[in-house]
């Protein structure tokens, strides 16, 4: 899935000689790892000054967790989790020279519009790099949705909303936990996006029932597609089986792994 000499960059202030314990424990053998390399950074992530030591550059995306310590006081960890997101993203934007346009606004509703013209302008690099922020209060996420320069800064999960809807599909039916296991374990079968020259030649048309049974072919399972460019939401499951396409340029949604059984 990711590409030779990837690397993951975690920060935080977990000391250096714990985390590789910590990571074991938790059932990641780091011997496994081939393409991705741990890069360690020991910083507090709401701290500007230790955040401006990291190479946000080169970044191409980034998650933003709960911190363990405060997860008894989620409001307290959504706080730390927020300063964080803007901080970098207000670091981004310095790397792209927009500093000195920002700090124009110097004060109140001005600046506040000022940064958020800023992050909703396409055009710079650092805006387009997604960050995934963990929510863990209610009254953070409605906050979230009220407050636009928020909203616009990341992309935003409430892991316990996750957790709570995950209890309530298995208790409704059990057989979906076998379900859910294969999708969200660690092993087993698993939701892949590959690009549909993989199964169709340049120009072809085929159906998707056609596309489906060439994706067979490789012991996968044909779920949808993604338009050319990645324009709109994934088409899972269409309704248009029957209908011929060009498939060049497209994205095709994939059931790939092994069965857990």
């Amino acid at each position: 899935m990711l590409p030779a000499g990837s690397q993951v960059h975690l920060v935080n202030e977990v000391p250096l000689d714990v985390r590789e314990t910590l990571l074991e424990e938790g059932g990641l053998d780091i011997n496994s790892l081939e393409n991705v390399q741990l890069v360690h950074f020991f910083a507090n992530t709401a701290n500007r000054r230790h955040l401006e030591q990291l190479p946000l550059h080169v970044y191409t995306g980034g998650m933003i967790l709960g911190n363990q310590s405060l997860e008894q006081e989620p409001m307290n960890s959504d706080s730390h989790s927020l300063a964080t997101l803007l901080t970098i993203r207000e670091l981004q934007l310095k790397g792209e020279d927009v500093k000195s346009n920002f700090r124009r606004s110097s004060t109140g509703r001005h600046k506040l519009l000022s940064f958020v013209t800023l992050l909703g302008n396409q055009q710079g690099q650092a805006v387009k790099i997604p960050m995934v922020c963990e929510i863990l209060d209610s009254r953070t996420q409605q906050n979230v949705e009220m407050i636009e320069v928020l909203s616009i800064a990341g992309d935003f999960v409430r892991s316990n909303e996750m957790v709570s809807q995950v209890l309530a599909m298995v208790s409704e039916d059990r057989g979906v936990r076998r379900i859910l296991g294969e999708l969200l374990g660690p092993e087993g079968c698993k939701l892949s996006v590959k690009p549909s020259i993989h199964y169709a030649r340049f120009g072809e048309r085929l159906t998707f029932w056609q596309l489906a049974k060439r994706v067979e072919a490789f012991d996968e399972i044909l779920c949808g597609y993604v338009l050319e460019g990645g324009k709109g939401e994934p088409v899972m499951n269409p309704e248009d089986k029957h209908m011929f396409r060009v498939w060049d340029g497209c994205d095709v949604v994939v059931l790939t792994g092994k069965s857990l059984e």
